[in-house]
């Protein structure tokens, strides 16, 4: 059964048609970048919807910690880009079979539940009954095809999601997920639950088709826009280029860790023997050996050094210290 919802609502009197955008961007960080610049430039009382979808890539929300998430050394070891919204949530597997949606609209007329179940309607055209759960999820037969978040800025609200459609789970399993180390933070984590693709339920379903059911939702709520079609985006704005650089900086997707401990083993040997490190802004500052013969303070030698395996091991390696190529070697294997 459909939800009666009007996304009219939204607009103020006199204000422009609202935009239906498909980007045929497949980077996610020029993706990611596109959104923003859309977001920068709205015009207050006007509607703009985005979608889009990505070559592989995992996106943090904007309080989460990489390390925690998924499998950093393994992921830049295989290529796949780890990038960082602007938004809270949990973190998200992207690939070319799951499409993102974002709402742009004025902070005053942001409705979440409104915004979702115009997504829902425009999955009942394909003969898909979704469900939104208390956590704002979409499920389908109690597994999500859906999450999303949302973020403010001034007076404009931007609340994007994803949907599954024929995304590669086996690949979304392997890219999520901590990378092995023990971390104590307060960043924000991601709350896991079963999913499912929309295809299991319309077998043969399209990225496309799911994009055309949305924007015949879109045009049905707008009447006007109708007549002049989606804008389809296949480069990005000169403008946005900038915000590509910002998406793409070891200080965005890194550095804008919330303040976390990590203790890193050094032997196999039940000793104990470790590596206790407190990382500000995805740099060390302060960092202490642990042994069964002594605790050593290493600050001095690791302070401002990037949480990274590797730049970690080869500092130790030139750092002079007793057994310095013993520790650094077990700080590398750790591939973080």
């Amino acid at each position: 059964m459909r939800d009666e919802v009007s996304m009219r609502t939204v607009m103020l009197e006199g204000a422009e048609a609202p935009r239906f955008y498909i980007s045929r961007l497949s980077n996610v960080l020029e993706n990611l970048a596109l959104e923003e610049y859309l977001y920068d430039s709205f015009t207050p009382g006007e509607l703009y919807f985005l979608v889009y979808a990505d070559d592989d890539a995992v996106v943090l929300g904007r309080h989460q910690n990489p390390w925690i998430e998924c499998p950093v050394g393994a992921l830049k070891a295989a290529g796949t880009p780890i990038a960082r919204r602007s938004s809270g949530g949990g973190t998200v597997f992207h690939d070319r079979g799951n499409l993102t949606f974002s709402f742009i609209t004025e902070k005053k007329y942001f409705d979440k539940e409104r915004n979702l179940a115009f997504v829902r309607n425009a999955l009942l055209r394909l003969g898909i009954e979704g469900a939104i759960s208390p956590r704002g999820d979409i499920l389908v037969a109690g597994r999500k095809i859906s999450g999303n978040a949302q973020c403010f800025r001034k007076e404009k609200a931007l609340h994007h999601g994803t949907l599954l459609v024929r995304t590669d789970t086996d690949r979304l399993r392997a890219s999520l997920g901590f990378c092995g180390i023990t971390i104590r933070t307060h960043a924000v984590a991601s709350v896991p639950h079963p999913v499912a693709n929309l295809a299991e339920f319309r077998p043969g379903l399209t990225v496309d088709e799911v994009i055309e059911a949305l924007w015949n939702e879109f045009a049905d709520n707008f009447t006007p826009v109708a007549r002049s079609g989606p804008v389809t985006i296949t480069e990005l704005p000169s403008a946005a280029e900038e915000l590509v650089l910002k998406n793409a900086s070891w200080d965005w997707v890194y550095g804008h860790t919330p303040r976390f401990s990590v203790t890193l083993p050094i032997a196999d040997d039940g000793s104990g023997s470790s590596l206790e490190l407190e990382v500000s802004e995805g740099a060390v500052v302060s960092a202490v050996l642990t042994t069964a013969a002594a605790r050593t303070d290493l600050t001095e030698r690791l302070s401002g050094i990037r949480f990274s395996s590797g730049e970690i091991a080869e500092r130790l390696r030139r750092s002079g210290i007793r057994d310095s190529e013993e520790l650094a070697a077990a700080v590398a294997k750790e591939r973080f």
